[in-house]
């Protein structure tokens, strides 16, 4: 998944993406090759906002959607914590995904199960409805937790993309000692 958010230039980038789950190493990661997509570092940074919906509204971020970018064809918007966005938050949010800027790349961070059985039923069906719309105008990538088995795998893949050696009984300590915990794992 984050290989597809890792092509070259902006032609291809959706409107909107919606990433949600429990892996914070992969939404990170899949964040950074988006921003990698919008050219050197100058240029990026005169187009890219973001926003943790705990500290701003809902209406800040689309604000900033329905701007046009400075010296660029696309901005790339960030808003995170969206799972924490009350039904009346998520309907504005609904209304701008159908239809949203062109010159924008809107990135909304669920780092939760966006599905949880335990939500109040409105909830669910507002989610339910988020999804259904962002299907329909950009893309949805759900990242799931690496289960333990495939710890030891991933640790020797990131090695290998590095070029370095490891022995079989350090992996096994350090996936071990440090878990679940991928970005200490990549370090």
């Amino acid at each position: 998944m984050i290989k597809n958010l890792s092509k070259k230039g902006m032609e291809s980038l959706q409107p909107i993406y919606l990433l949600t789950g429990e892996n914070s190493w992969k939404i990170e990661k899949s964040i950074s090759h988006l921003k990698l997509r919008f050219g050197n570092i100058s240029e990026r940074e005169l187009n890219f906002q973001q926003f943790d919906l705990l500290e701003s509204t809902v209406d800040d971020v689309l604000g900033v959607c329905n701007i046009l970018p400075f010296l660029s064809s696309k901005r790339l918007v960030i808003a995170r914590n969206v799972h924490r966005l009350n039904n009346d938050e998520l309907e504005n949010i609904i209304e701008y995904a159908k239809s949203p800027s062109p010159y924008t790349c809107l990135v909304l961070v669920a780092e939760t199960v966006w599905d949880d059985s335990d939500l109040p039923d409105s909830t669910k069906e507002i989610r339910a409805t988020l999804k259904e719309t962002v299907k329909k105008t950009g893309k949805i990538y759900n990242f799931k937790p690496i289960q333990y088995r495939n710890l030891e795998s991933w640790v020797r893949e990131r090695c290998r993309e590095r070029e370095v050696r490891i022995n079989p009984a350090a992996v096994y300590l350090l996936t071990n000692f440090l878990g679940n915990d991928l970005f200490n794992l990549e370090s």
